[in-house]
């Protein structure tokens, strides 16, 4: 089975230290390509980029960290524009998967009318999903437990809300974090292997921030790797912004059978 092995980087000054750190992937944020103001000077970054000899198979966060798509007001005609330039530059580094995981952006509010927000949810991922798809990209959504946010707390609640969006370019992306924060057995990803085109690794039990796995950190991630290898998974698994070399010679050696 061909796995791609990535390290999550807040920015392109990251780069650097996750080629040192033995990855051949890194995991930007699409804002990551939206620093320069014009496609010409993306362009001169871009060859420089791809001359680093990493890949850049993978974005995630499709929108900056303070943008709530179920806030009243959300202009979703101006952030579609945002997103034609910045997929754009995304598939010309070679992304092919995007990953959309921020609870924040899809918190709904705890009383009053939630039908509206949510159409307009749905809209949003529809509209993203079709710009991706015209660069041949793959859009994945992670379930997200409750301390993250309350809408999308389970993998059969993505499947369903894929399902109504109706693209085919819609997929699943994981983590152990998420089956720990929403209850879920790990045997949960058998049946839904269809559906599961990216994976995150790191620590369950750690909640306030993505913390990579090492040895002795007091979770066995061994029955997390044989179900993936179980469910025949092919993909990238990508570890948190804090991933080094052990990290990734700990998981790589969970990963063969």
């Amino acid at each position: 089975m061909s796995i791609r092995w990535a390290k999550r980087v807040r920015s392109v000054s990251e780069l650097g230290s996750a080629r040192e750190a033995g990855f051949g992937q890194v995991q930007l944020p699409v804002g990551a390509v939206m620093e320069w103001e014009d496609d010409a000077a993306f362009e001169r970054e871009r060859r420089r980029l791809l001359a680093t000899g990493l890949s850049f198979g993978s974005f995630e966060s499709p929108l900056p960290k303070d943008v709530r798509v179920t806030e009243p007001g959300f202009n979703i005609y101006s952030w579609t524009e945002y997103l034609n330039v910045a997929i754009r530059r995304a598939a010309g580094l070679g992304c092919e998967t995007l990953i959309w995981g921020e609870g924040r952006a899809r918190l709904l509010p705890i009383e009053g009318e939630t039908a509206a927000l949510k159409e307009t949810l749905n809209q949003f991922v529809y509209a993203l999903s079709g710009i991706a798809e015209r660069n041949g990209i793959a859009v994945c959504v992670q379930p997200l437990g409750p301390r993250r946010t309350n809408f999308l707390n389970s993998i059969r609640e993505v499947r369903d809300f894929l399902g109504l969006i109706g693209k085919d370019n819609l997929a699943l992306a994981v983590s152990p974090r998420d089956l720990y924060e929403t209850d879920l057995d790990v045997r949960e990803l058998l049946p839904n292997a269809d559906m599961l085109r990216h994976v995150h690794v790191e620590h369950p039990a750690v909640a306030e921030i993505s913390k990579a796995p090492r040895p002795g950190d007091g979770w066995d991630y061994a029955p997390f790797f044989a179900v993936l290898r179980d469910s025949g998974y092919e993909g990238t698994i990508a570890l948190p912004f804090d991933a080094d070399s052990s990290s990734l010679a700990y998981c790589a050696d969970l990963w063969e059978p």
